[in-house]
């Protein structure tokens, strides 16, 4: 989708979450992650760049402050492309509502919808994937 190759593997997680729990808990941990790049952007501010800080597995330890900051950051181009890849609501607890929701309008169809809902979900998640990556060609970098 045009990340970052180091917030390849952050993003990836992200797409994860939103696609097996929801996209609410996926939001909520890239908040995470740009939270941790300010803080991590006001620390060095602070000390002129001369705060000492130290990679500690994927957390990031703020040497003056004591503070680790989990998770790491995320670049804003990586975080751009995030939110637009989580923007949607296919993910498997969406299968089970768009089944019983349908299920009930057409009950004699069921065992047609049983077999399109896994497709719908993979073209929903393809179409917010599609969105990022044209959001991220577009003019909105410009923005930042």
């Amino acid at each position: 989708m045009g990340t970052a190759p180091e917030d390849s593997r952050k993003v990836a997680e992200l797409v994860g979450i939103k696609t097996f729990t929801n996209e609410f808990i996926a939001y909520g941990v890239l908040r995470d992650l740009i939270n941790n790049r300010h803080k991590l952007e006001n620390y060095t501010q602070f000390f002129n760049g001369t705060g000492p800080w130290s990679w500690q597995g994927d957390n990031i330890v703020l040497g003056l402050t004591n503070e680790m900051l989990k998770g790491g950051v995320i670049s804003v181009r990586s975080e751009i492309i995030a939110t637009y890849a989580l923007c949607g609501f296919s993910n498997f607890g969406s299968i089970g509502i768009t089944l019983g929701g349908m299920g009930a309008l057409a009950p004699n169809r069921k065992k047609e919808l049983s077999r399109m809902v896994l497709r719908a979900m993979i073209a929903g998640n393809v179409a917010c994937f599609l969105t990022a990556c044209i959001a991220i060609k577009s003019n909105l970098l410009k923005c930042i």
